[in-house]
């Protein structure tokens, strides 16, 4: 679902604080007029897209002295 949403121009983001506090789930419940507990709180609209997350290089977080290969792909999708 939040895959179609971002392929339709859509932002999405969870939002877990109404949920975390009983009396504010509780509220969330009967405003929404369900029996069952909330499980999660999504907000979706639009937005300004955001920055591109930094990345750290591969060769900071791939150990390469494990197997003594200095390719990144994992062992077992190796060919």
């Amino acid at each position: 679902m939040l895959l179609t949403a971002t392929d339709h121009g859509l932002a999405s983001s969870m939002l877990s604080p109404p949920i975390e506090v009983p009396s504010a789930r509780e509220q969330l419940r009967i405003a929404l007029g369900r029996f069952g507990t909330p499980q999660m709180v999504l907000r979706v609209g639009y937005a300004d897209p955001a920055p591109a997350t930094p990345r750290r290089p591969v060769a900071e977080v791939v150990d390469s002295s494990v197997d003594g290969s200095t390719d990144p792909t994992p062992r077992a999708l190796r060919t």
